[in-house]
């Protein structure tokens, strides 16, 4: 699974025109893709002719829910491609999100649990740099910039740099950033000049391939479709295959991978030989357990051992079937949620568990 985040503050640059039209060539080429719309617009969906009107779950739910079945939130919509749709609820999660524990981690968390199906995720970003942006900054192995020629470009691509610094400070991480000519004219020296500028750029991945400006995109837009799927599509169709195809050798070339490390400092329970390994760092505590509706709660709890090596680190390892587990850490008599896990449910009650969904 890599990710690909399509961002740009700035409006009207086709950055959900080059999402859609990626994943689908990426899915031509026999790529498992999943386009993920996390723009409260909705745009992405709607170009691919779904409604969120008529679904039930989408990205709100990818983010919120961590027990929601995936297989209810995605929509297949041609052989090698799905989509997780989008609607003006996820405008809500924004504000709900800022109040919750790791709320820059809920899409990567999420995709790690159910993203192994895919070769490529594409994330379709809103037009500004809020939260659910950066949620899609977290979670990319690169970035896509879409650009077009006017006069605001250059700032729109400076305020994706100044906010990819920004991560670098707060997660220790900085994708690469890849630019795209999109809606490209070669024959006004405006356009030309720009290029010039970005090609001169050393904090950008200039592609090569320039996508031209077409009625074609507009028609398959409204035909709910992507251009490659028109009868007549025209030179733009070579265009986006021939993008298609450049930004995958090139991050080929860049021999992008998530480690180990990385996840197992944003998740908690971790995958391992033997089952779940569930570690916890409680230096101050003398005795460590676990309970949890994998063992109906019980107050005597499972003990942690501690990790040789590694002082006040407490940890044990459970054969856990497929399925959703809440659970809670008893440090010495004192039920506590999970530090170190973001996903969490609360009960009837009004008691927050630590959610652990194993696939």
């Amino acid at each position: 699974m890599k990710v690909l985040a399509v961002v740009n503050q700035k409006g009207g640059c086709g950055k959900t025109t080059l999402a859609i039209h990626l994943a689908a060539a990426w899915a031509k080429e026999g790529f498992r893709v999943l386009l993920v719309d996390l723009d409260p617009q909705g745009h992405a969906s709607l170009g691919l002719g779904v409604s969120a009107e008529d679904r039930d779950l989408g990205a709100y739910d990818l983010l919120q829910d961590p027990a929601a079945p995936f297989a209810d939130i995605a929509v297949r919509i041609e052989r090698n491609l799905d989509l997780v749709p989008s609607g003006i609820i996820l405008s809500a999660a924004e504000q709900e999100l800022a109040r919750q524990p790791g709320r820059e981690s809920r899409l990567i968390s999420a995709l790690l649990r159910h993203g192994e199906a895919y070769d490529w995720i594409v994330v379709d970003t809103p037009p500004s740099v809020g939260l659910l942006t950066f949620n899609a900054l977290v979670a990319a192995d690169a970035l896509l910039v879409p650009v077009d020629s006017s006069t605001f470009t250059l700032h729109g691509l400076g305020k994706i740099l100044e906010t990819l610094e920004v991560l670098e400070e707060e997660m220790d991480r900085r994708p690469p950033c890849f630019v795209a000519a999109n809606q490209f004219s070669r024959r006004t020296l405006f356009s030309r000049e720009l290029y010039r500028k970005l090609a001169a750029h050393d904090r950008i991945h200039l592609l090569e391939t320039k996508i031209r400006a077409s009625v074609r995109v507009k028609m398959a837009a409204a035909a709910g479709v992507p251009v490659l799927r028109l009868t007549k599509a025209g030179l733009v169709k070579l265009d986006f295959e021939q993008l298609a195809e450049e930004l995958w050798s090139r991050l080929a070339e860049l021999i992008i991978e998530r480690t180990e490390e990385v996840a197992e400092r944003l998740f908690g329970p971790q995958p391992c030989e033997g089952g779940i390994r569930f570690s916890v760092e409680a230096s101050e505590a003398r005795e460590v357990y676990l309970t949890g509706s994998f063992n109906n709660w019980n107050p005597g709890g499972i003990p942690l051992e501690p990790v040789a090596g590694q002082p006040g680190r407490w940890e044990v390892v459970l054969a856990l079937p497929s399925g959703n587990y809440e659970y809670r850490y008893i440090l010495d008599g004192r039920w506590v949620t999970d530090p170190e896990q973001h996903d969490s449910v609360v009960t009837e009650m009004g008691l927050e568990n630590s959610l652990l969904v194993v696939s």
